[in-house]
This record gives structure tokens, C-alpha cells and sequence, in this order.
């Protein structure tokens, strides 16, 4: 195998690299859930409702992270339907991998979004309360219950500019409320690879 996936730092890198990185990063999220470092809550579903955005024009340049609150923020509480656009995506698989993309068969470039919606009893959001992305491309923005809470822009693109993680670690305390709360991601993804691609967790933080 190319050294590139097997070797530590093999082209200079910073932070975890690729197959070594994997391993240590599967090690660093297991110790958010067993107790070592933090105590899982819930494990997200596996399927959210997906939704396309806005598509890039064709003679759009990237400038960088957009920054600010998105237009069409109302569809982060929008009911998913299919007669409104939404369909059942996978959160362990980027979007490209499952067949998003644009009409001439490229990687779906533009604004997308996910959604879900968790029942939560009230002492599951008590203290220090996390939302886990392991694996996320793009800029992003989270919205619970309809309110943006927090925005990604800390991400590179292209994609194999950031270390191995992807992850984006969330403090969501105090955001959410017992019963069903509704949890949305809007992305942005100017080139290649899209979305989520490790299923994401809620979990609190030990110590």
C-alpha cells in the first residue's frame, strides 16, 4: 500500500494521519463514550432526512468560508417531506458516495442540508451536553429547534487540506429540551466531497 495511508506524517501533515490517525481516532471517540473521558447519551440515528440547497452558479469562485446566517435558514425546522424536496440520506457515507450529484454527473456542489429529530427525557441534557460529528466535509451550520447555535468555518477546502478527524465537537448545553428536538445541519460544499460521512453521537463530558 502507498505510504501515504500507512505511514505517520508521511507527507508532512499536521495532526493525525491517515491509517495510524483512524486508529487513533476511533480510540479518542471511544473514550467521549465509555467513560474515560465522557459518557455517550444517545448514538443519532442512522438516516436524516436530506435536502439540496441553492446550486453554485456556473461561473462561481470560492472566496472561502461564507460566513453569517444563511437565506433559506427557515427549512432547519421545515417537516422533511418528499413533496417538499427532503429524502432519507445515510450519515455513516459521504453524500457523493450515495448518489448526490449534480446533472452532469459531477460531485453535487452547492448548499444541502440534513435533519433529524431525538426524544429526549430531561436527564439526559443535564450538564455539559455534546453533539459529535466524526466525520464531516464543509462548512456548516447546526440549528436546534430552529435556532443556530453554531458555525463550522474553521474547515479547509479542499477537503484533504484538514488531518484525518473531520470532526466537528459541539457544546450544545442548555439548547436543547425534554421531549423531541428537532436537530438540522446546513452545509456548504464548494468542491469534491460533501457531508457527513460518521454517524454522529450525543455524549457529556466526564470531569
Amino acid at each position: 500500500m502507498n505510504p501515504t495511508f500507512t505511514t505517520y506524517r508521511a507527507i508532512g501533515e499536521s495532526g493525525p494521519a491517515w491509517f495510524p490517525g483512524e486508529v487513533q481516532h476511533m480510540r479518542n471517540l471511544a473514550a467521549l463514550a465509555d467513560g474515560t473521558k465522557g459518557t455517550m447519551l444517545l448514538q443519532m440515528p442512522l438516516t436524516w432526512a436530506f435536502r439540496r440547497g441553492a446550486p453554485l452558479a456556473p461561473n462561481w469562485v470560492y472566496k472561502g468560508p461564507e460566513g453569517g446566517i444563511p437565506d433559506d435558514h427557515a427549512l432547519a425546522t421545515q417537516p422533511p417531506t418528499a413533496a417538499n424536496g427532503w429524502s432519507a440520506s445515510r450519515t455513516d457515507l459521504y453524500l457523493q458516495a450515495q448518489g448526490v450529484l449534480n446533472q452532469d454527473g459531477q460531485s453535487y456542489t452547492g448548499h444541502y442540508w440534513y435533519q433529524t429529530m431525538v426524544d429526549l427525557s430531561a436527564d439526559k441534557i443535564r450538564g455539559e451536553v455534546y453533539l459529535m460529528l466524526p466525520g464531516l466535509f464543509n462548512e456548516a451550520w447546526l440549528y436546534i429547534n430552529g435556532e443556530m447555535v453554531a458555525h463550522r468555518s474553521s474547515y479547509i477546502e479542499p477537503s484533504w487540506r484538514n488531518d484525518y478527524t473531520f470532526e466537528w465537537d459541539v457544546n450544545i448545553a442548555s439548547r436543547l429540551k425534554p421531549g423531541n428536538n428537532v436537530i438540522a445541519i446546513r452545509g456548504f460544499n464548494p468542491h469534491h466531497f460533501g457531508g457527513m460521512f460518521r454517524r454522529p453521537f450525543l455524549y457529556q463530558r466526564d470531569g
